[in-house]
C-alpha cells in the first residue's frame, strides 16, 4: 500500500446500522480534498507541480471508508510526498493541541474545523488516517483548530490578485481577490467611495492597499480593509522592450551607452 494514501472514515448515528447520509459523506470528502488542495497550493512553489487524486478503495461496512491517493500530473515534478507529509503534520499538531511547526492558510484551518461540525449530530465518527497514523476529528480537534483561528494581527500593506465575487448589496461592499501566489483568496472590505472603481475592476488584476489582517497561525492575510484600489494594466497593455527603445535619449548624458553599461559592470565586479 502506498504510504501517500489518506483514508476518510465516517459513521452515521441512526441505529442499528449507523448509515451515513449522502450529503454528509460528500461534504466530508469535499472538505478533505479542498484541504489537501490548500496544502498543495502552498507546496508547489517554487518547484511547480500539481496533483490529481484517485479513489483507490471504497468500502461500506460499518463504518464507511474511502481511500484516496495523490498522483503527480507531471511525473517529473512529484510533490505528493511533501503534500501528504505536510498535511498529516498539520492534522497531528492540531489533534494534539500543539503549536503548528509552520504557518498555514486561514481557510485550511476553517475547513479542517468544519469537518467536525456534523459529529454528534448526523455523524458519530469522522476520522482521517494514513498507513502509519490515525487522527479522530473530535470536538477537541475542532476546539484546537478554532484556538489557532482566534488570535489576529493587523499590519499595513498591499496584495495583488484577480478581483472577483463582488457584493455591494445593502452596503456590504466586499469583494474577493485571487492572487497568483500566496493565499488562494482574500476577502476585501472597501469604503463607499471606492465602489465605482471596484465594480469597474471586476475580472481585472488589481492591487489593494490598506490594513491586512492575519490569523497568528496563518502564513498569509485572510482579509484586507481597503483604503486604496488600483486596477493594473492587462499584459497586452504593457510596453514591450521595443517600445522602450529610445524613450530616454539623454539618460547617460554625454557618455556613450556602451561606456555607461561597462562602468556599471565594473562597479559590480
Amino acid at each position: 500500500m502506498s504510504k501517500h494514501r489518506i483514508s476518510l472514515t465516517v459513521e452515521g448515528v441512526d441505529p442499528p446500522h449507523k448509515l451515513v447520509r449522502v450529503d454528509d459523506f460528500l461534504r466530508e470528502l469535499r472538505l478533505l480534498l479542498s484541504s489537501l488542495r490548500e496544502v498543495e497550493f502552498q507546496t508547489r512553489y517554487p518547484s511547480g507541480g500539481s496533483l490529481y487524486y484517485n479513489i483507490v478503495e471504497l468500502s461500506y461496512g460499518s463504518p464507511a471508508t474511502v481511500v484516496i491517493e495523490p498522483l503527480p500530473a507531471d511525473p517529473v515534478i512529484d510533490i505528493s510526498s511533501d503534500v501528504v507529509s505536510t498535511f498529516t503534520s498539520i492534522v497531528d499538531s492540531i489533534n494534539l493541541g500543539k503549536p503548528l511547526q509552520k504557518k498555514v492558510t486561514h481557510s485550511l484551518l476553517e475547513k479542517l474545523s468544519a469537518m467536525v461540525s456534523p459529529v454528534g449530530k448526523t455523524l458519530s465518527l469522522v476520522q482521517l488516517s494514513t498507513p502509519t497514523a490515525t487522527f479522530p476529528l473530535t470536538r477537541d480537534f475542532a476546539h484546537h483548530a478554532e484556538e489557532l483561528l482566534r488570535p489576529e494581527e493587523s499590519w499595513p500593506g498591499f496584495m495583488r490578485g484577480m478581483l472577483e465575487a463582488i457584493n455591494v448589496h445593502k452596503g456590504a461592499n466586499l469583494f474577493r481577490i485571487y492572487p497568483d501566489i500566496g493565499p488562494s483568496k482574500i476577502t476585501c472590505h472597501f469604503p463607499e467611495e471606492l465602489q465605482a472603481i471596484a465594480i469597474q475592476s471586476i475580472g481585472r488584476f488589481v492591487e489593494v492597499k490598506g490594513t491586512l489582517k492575519y490569523k497568528s497561525a496563518a502564513l498569509y492575510p485572510h482579509e484586507v480593509q481597503v483604503s486604496n484600489l488600483q486596477a493594473l494594466p492587462d499584459e497586452e497593455e504593457l510596453p514591450t522592450l521595443t517600445d522602450l527603445q529610445g524613450i530616454a535619449p539623454n539618460a547617460t548624458g554625454s557618455q556613450l551607452s556602451e561606456d555607461f553599461v561597462r562602468e556599471l559592470r565594473n562597479a559590480a565586479d
